[in-house]
């Protein structure tokens, strides 16, 4: 059907090299979503354990007047993260971090 816009608390983590989407917050919106493609992910989470991927979410991202298309691999983040947006997306936003400043700006 239609598009639809939905909103998550977001989290920078600029050393990642994937976005995610924790499987909780993705379920509680997947009727809104597009289905999950296969993945063969595994993240290693900051404990050193390994978590595998449920899936890829591709999808339209929108940061205020900025919009990508782009992808998150659906992990059981064990409600540690909702959404921590990492390189992939910083890079197609062409986003620049003041670390004086904490701000993520955004062309």
């Amino acid at each position: 059907p239609g598009a639809k816009t939905l909103f998550f608390q977001a989290n920078i983590d600029n050393g990642a090299t994937i976005n995610a989407i924790d499987l909780k917050a993705f379920n509680q919106a997947s009727r809104n979503l597009r289905k999950l493609t296969k993945s063969t992910c595994i993240l290693r989470m900051a404990n050193g354990t390994k978590v595998p991927s449920h899936g890829v979410w591709t999808g339209t991202f929108q940061w205020n007047k900025a919009k990508v298309r782009t992808l998150f691999e659906v992990f059981n983040g064990g409600g540690t993260w909702n959404v921590p947006i990492g390189k992939p997306l910083l890079e197609q936003l062409q986003a620049k971090h003041d670390y004086e400043t904490d701000t993520i700006i955004i062309s």
